[in-house]
């Protein structure tokens, strides 16, 4: 997995803080009201587009409007098993998606941004420089279990409807399975669960 998580828009925050703290301090409440006060959808549709939608909270599960796109690709680099977080103890969010290879394989693309209705950009976003993928894993004892690192779920720090993570202890609960039984219909896949854990 990819190390430099707060790097990004959190980056570009830290460094305008110190010219326009109030400003900046402000607007990162304003952010925080407005997340605390809205409920947000994120959905792929396997076709290259992530949506998202919203509601206020007191009208939830009701009230959500139409959907905007909130990142685009094509099917193969934005797919499916997205999720969206909120990186603890910094304005920003995380996003990841699944993407396919080169070879076919699934690997994780991720975005940040500093706010859930915000431009979201690319961070870890390729199979040379994947968020999670074979091309950054590496497996106990040395030998690949998997080929493929997919549906993916990032373990919480919490479990409210805040989605946060902490950058300094990341994990991904993830699908993989033996790459010479795979060549069969998908749902007779034999997938087993993996985690991942950051290296220091």
């Amino acid at each position: 997995m990819v190390p430099h998580l707060p790097i990004g828009p959190a980056a570009v925050l830290n460094q305008r803080r110190r010219r326009q703290p109030r400003r900046l301090v402000a607007a990162a409440e304003l952010l925080r009201q407005r997340a605390d006060s809205s409920c947000h959808l994120f959905f792929a549709d396997d076709n290259g587009e992530l949506f998202r939608c919203d509601t206020d909270l007191a009208s939830f599960p009701a009230g959500f409007g139409d959907a905007s796109i909130a990142i685009q690709g094509t099917k193969d680099s934005l797919f499916e098993g997205d999720a969206v977080y909120h990186v603890k103890g910094k304005q920003a969010y995380l996003a990841i998606v699944e993407a396919f290879g080169p070879t076919g394989n699934r690997y994780y693309r991720s975005f940040v941004a500093p706010a859930l209705d915000a431009a979201w950009v690319s961070l870890a976003d390729s199979w040379a420089n994947p968020f999670a993928g074979k091309t950054n894993v590496t497996f106990t004892g040395g030998a690949a279990w998997t080929d493929d690192i997919s549906h993916g779920e990032m373990i919480r720090d919490g479990y409210d409807q805040n989605l946060e993570i902490d950058p300094a202890n990341l994990q991904l609960l993830y699908q993989g399975a033996d790459p010479t039984k795979t060549n069969v219909d998908y749902s007779q896949i034999p997938y087993q669960l993996g985690l991942l854990t950051l290296a220091p």
